[in-house]
């Protein structure tokens, strides 16, 4: 009974090996969960390289974790998956039982490749009825099909699991294709975005931070974890790049009991404030009931300074988290990303390290941390907690 299917770089399922014996299996066991495949069925041939993984999927009822760096490569994973969603809705909108098929899948992970889905392919995946986790490292601003378009809202409730969380690395996600998604699932517990670097380049679409976080007012109201990273890459000017420092505005109208946002988020506050009045500006911006922040791109421990005291003014704060920026060289320019090294519990890697660029000399995890009673480096946490 397989339970998870992890494929990808590190787990690839054999190519070109596929049999006639192969696909008249695979057509049997189409055939028999009755998605209405039969136009794909047709066509099925032994040159199909998704003959296996589909196969995998197609034979494993009780699959529980998907791991694939593919995305939705090939027709046939499409196929499959388009049809179980509409299955789902159709389900849903009658008040019926969801499609069984796929129905005891509850943490999907798509990883970097060069077969990145939209928002579209993403709110399939959510219909899934048990799907409780869903990471998408790649996710389109627009759908990833031909059309090329954000789909419409259309007011169907995709995934209703008050423990959903989503995950999204590397995306250009903009505030119409978050809204859609937030729609689509009303209870998410948890959300994280990092964006792609380089989104403040003029080009088709731009990052506009103060849309992204009215559509999370707007729409999440059951989010308790939330993180947003997008943290200008370049240490210097690079082409025709939007500068201005962008905020997320007040969020003490939210439930978040964990938030992780850039420093740049309190740059009007810390500008216009003076340095003794600080650390009270800051917490009266933040929701009354947070128990641990993630200051993200902390430069030095200056910068640190006016969040390390945020406990003694908002009385469910038990700890401060204020992550570093390192600095790396990707080929062309020095830039720089938030080193999560020092906030591992986060699941988020470094971009240069996913990106394979080098390390500029010197940098190195340091960073801020303090509790109820304390306040330390984070190599005195590490070696606290070792």
């Amino acid at each position: 009974m397989i339970k998870e299917l992890v494929y990808g770089r590190s787990n690839p399922l054999p190519a070109g090996t596929s049999t006639l014996e192969d696909v008249d299996e695979l057509r049997d066991a189409l055939t028999k969960i009755g998605l209405g495949l039969d136009a794909y069925v047709a066509r099925l041939s032994d040159r199909d390289p998704q003959i296996p993984l589909l196969l995998l999927l197609v034979m494993s009822p009780n699959l529980e974790r998907y791991h694939t760096m593919r995305g939705f490569s090939g027709i046939g994973i499409q196929a499959l998956f388009d049809r179980v969603a509409t299955k789902n809705i159709e389900a849903a909108c009658n008040n019926a039982p969801p499609c069984d098929f796929l129905s005891h899948l509850k943490s999907i992970e798509i990883g970097p490749s060069q077969h990145n889905i939209g928002v579209a392919q993403a709110l399939t995946l959510l219909t899934l009825p048990r799907l409780d986790s869903l990471q998408v490292h790649g996710l389109q601003h627009r759908d990833g099909r031909a059309s090329g378009a954000l789909p419409s809202h259309d007011g169907v409730v995709r995934n209703d699991s008050p423990r959903l969380r989503l995950h999204f690395d590397g995306c250009e996600l903009s505030e119409m294709g978050l809204a859609l998604i937030l729609q689509a699932c009303r209870r998410t517990r948890a959300l994280t975005i990092r964006w792609l670097a380089g989104l403040w380049v003029n080009r088709e679409y731009e990052l506009h931070i103060d849309r992204i976080a009215a559509m999370i007012q707007q729409h999440g109201a059951h989010l308790q974890e939330l993180v947003l990273d997008y943290t200008n890459p370049w240490l210097t000017p690079v082409g025709n790049v939007r500068h201005e420092q962008q905020s997320l505005g007040h969020m003490i109208d939210r439930e978040h009991t964990s938030l992780g946002i850039p420093y740049s988020s309190f740059a009007g506050i810390l500008q216009n404030t003076p340095a003794a009045d600080q650390t009270a500006a800051i917490a009266a911006s933040l929701p009354r009931n947070l128990q641990k922040l993630y200051i993200l791109g902390t430069a030095d421990g200056d910068q640190a300074t006016p969040f390390l005291a945020l406990q003694n003014l908002i009385p469910c704060l038990m700890s401060v988290i204020c992550v570093p920026l390192v600095e790396y060289h990707d080929g062309k320019y020095n830039c720089r990303c938030v080193d999560y090294r020092a906030a591992r519990e986060l699941g988020l890697p470094l971009v240069c390290e996913q990106e394979g660029y080098e390390l500029l000399p010197g940098a190195g995890t340091t960073g801020w941390r303090s509790g109820r009673s304390q306040t330390y480096g984070v190599q005195d946490y590490y070696d606290q907690v070792a």
